[in-house]
């Protein structure tokens, strides 16, 4: 009886020792499923991150720097001013009537003119902060004023224009856009990404979608050009 019970024991641990060392189709199936899914999701991810979609994905936005031209020579005028300055600026002046209003504040009875001064002020530096071209800050103004121009907005409510409006210039003209969340901090958490997001549309309606406005950043990039030209 023991000899038997011995027997049966040594062939349940044979079994499980080839059990062991070589897995079930079923299970290798399963480990080449699971890494088959992981190399999926890695090429996702990595796909809606070059395609800007990475703001719920990641922590921080990756800083890209791209250089559209190369640097000129100390002292000489950029290839874009050599190739098309005069007629860039051309157009540019005669857009400037159509995007510049000289009372963006008239129909802005609990907004003054120091408070737009103050948001202004606290602007500048948000967007050195976020490492934001001067010409996404100019347009960032104006979307803003223009946008005043049309729409009451409360004195409350204001500062949520600042940030939208930089949000909306930045993907204007920037490569990589602020995330929501950090633009929203910055303002103390005081707003919601919905409030945001309502007020995104509503200047867009307002401005009809036209937001390439000609900028001082232009203005001043072509005249200091002229200079260098002699």
């Amino acid at each position: 009886m023991v000899s038997l019970m011995d027997a049966e024991c040594e062939t349940v641990r044979k079994k499980r020792r080839t059990n062991c060392a070589s897995p079930s189709p079923d299970v290798l199936t399963t480990a080449q499923q699971r890494r088959t899914d992981r190399h999926r999701k890695q090429k996702l991810l990595s796909t809606l991150s070059d395609s800007g979609f990475e703001e719920d994905l990641i922590s921080s936005p990756a800083r890209t720097e791209v250089s559209e031209e190369p640097e000129s020579a100390a002292g000489q005028p950029s290839t874009w001013y050599l190739q098309y300055g005069d007629v860039g600026f051309r157009i540019q002046r005669e857009k400037e009537a159509q995007f510049h209003l000289c009372r963006s504040l008239a129909r802005q009875p609990q907004l003054t003119a120091e408070a737009r001064c103050k948001l202004v002020s606290w602007l500048i530096p948000v967007h050195k902060h976020f490492r934001l071209s001067f010409e996404c800050c100019c347009l960032a103004v104006n979307i803003m004023d223009r946008f005043l121009a049309s729409t009451p907005v409360a004195a409350d409510c204001f500062q949520l224009l600042g940030v939208t409006a930089l949000l909306l210039a930045s993907k204007q003209v920037e490569v990589c856009s602020p995330q929501i969340s950090h633009l929203l901090s910055l303002c103390c958490d005081a707003f919601t990404k919905e409030q945001l997001c309502n007020l995104e549309c509503l200047i867009l309606l307002r401005l009809n979608f036209r937001l390439a406005a000609p900028t001082l950043a232009f203005f001043l990039d072509y005249y200091s050009n002229c200079i260098e030209a002699g």
